[in-house]
């Protein structure tokens, strides 16, 4: 047990207690690997209403697509008075495609058509 856990770097007890694990669980290595820390559910998270939803849509459409998600965010505080972080209005904006697709031409080019280095 000593040489083993020398050669791969870890402490002896950290290995003995991997061995352990492994031949409690079935030998099977899944067992192994660390449980999901995902939540099982997503019910109680805070979500925005329909108005505050509309009101993200309305004041980019104002701005005829143009203004970001930091922009968004700032006008809804100042004309509406709603404190809304820039990454949910980025969600939704993401959520109802009101985001400029030429930024993302790039990345469509590098992942679907190979690109010769040498030409």
């Amino acid at each position: 047990m000593t040489k083993a856990s020398n050669n791969i770097g870890t402490s002896r007890q950290w290995l003995s207690e991997l061995k352990n694990l492994f031949e409690d669980k079935g030998k099977d290595p899944r067992k192994l690997e660390p449980e999901s820390k995902d939540p099982h559910s997503t019910k109680n998270r805070k979500r925005i209403s329909k108005e505050v939803e509309g009101k993200i849509l309305k004041v980019r459409k104002d701005s005829k697509n143009v203004w970001g998600k930091v922009k968004v965010a700032v006008v809804l505080k100042r004309d509406y008075g709603i404190k809304i972080d820039p990454n949910t209005v980025n969600s939704y904006l993401h959520l109802f495609f009101m985001f400029h697709l030429r930024f993302l031409t790039h990345q469509k080019h590098s992942f679907y058509e190979p690109v010769d280095m040498y030409d």
